[in-house]
């Protein structure tokens, strides 16, 4: 009897899930999100989640000639172009972050916030981990036109790093303020843009920092994420 019970409760559980995957996809599909088919503008800010990019957004969106912001991959047409070694003409902007610092804020965020996403697979960190395809190595799929494909491999570690040598501008969320002051110059130099300064972050609460065991986790399913940001020195980031 309480085998059966198991066996019915993994079954439902996994049924819920699948139910709760569909619906994000569908809503997200509908609003444009994680949508790599778009016509580029010519700048484009690459908004990888919780990675400061509300803060980004609400300091560079005024710009003329720049695209609508929403979670999204580069263009698949820019992809195209810099692995057949074309020149694209967007300039890209985005922010990286470390992929333990992400995943954890990710994590504790959906835990509290009500929305059709979120706590949906927070029982624990590994059903999190194992459900939620937004923290499985996103910085790469968003760079190599992969989103939901958590099947990755060397060669999409080595586009995504071809990628991100083509960028206009790749920030360290860890030095983001330093980091975009030379972006305001840099626009002003280049463009004769003036950007807004960056507006207060938001502090989020004090969580708990993960455990050992909990970094080893996030670690485990964002090996080609971690060998990334590893591999990007400050003085690269800043492009």
């Amino acid at each position: 009897m309480r085998k059966t019970i198991q066996k019915l409760s993994v079954r439902y559980k996994s049924l819920s899930h699948l139910i709760a995957r569909e619906s994000e996809r569908y809503v997200n599909t509908k609003t444009g999100f994680h949508d790599q088919f778009y016509d580029p503008q010519e700048f484009e800010f690459i908004h990888i989640p919780k990675c400061a990019g509300t803060s980004v957004s609400n300091a560079i969106m005024h710009i003329p000639r720049i695209g609508e912001h929403k979670h999204k991959p580069i263009a698949m047409i820019d992809f195209v172009k810099i692995v057949s070694e074309d020149l694209i003409e967007t300039k890209y902007i985005t922010v990286l972050r470390h992929l333990v610092e992400r995943v954890w804020s990710y994590y504790n965020m959906i835990r509290k916030k009500d929305h059709f996403a979120w706590g949906k697979y927070t029982n624990s960190l590994d059903d999190f981990l194992t459900n939620c395809w937004e923290v499985n190595n996103m910085m790469i799929q968003y760079l190599v036109c992969k989103p939901r494909q958590q099947i990755l491999s060397l060669a999409d570690l080595e586009a995504a790093k071809l990628v991100l040598s083509k960028f206009y501008s790749v920030m360290d969320m860890n030095n983001l303020n330093d980091d975009w002051e030379k972006l305001k110059h840099k626009m002003n130099e280049d463009f004769k843009i003036e950007l807004n300064s960056l507006p207060y972050m938001n502090k989020a609460p004090q969580y708990r920092p993960p455990t050992e065991d909990q970094v080893r986790k996030i670690e485990a399913h964002n090996q080609w994420d971690l060998k990334l940001y590893e591999s990007l020195s400050y003085s690269n980031l800043q492009l």
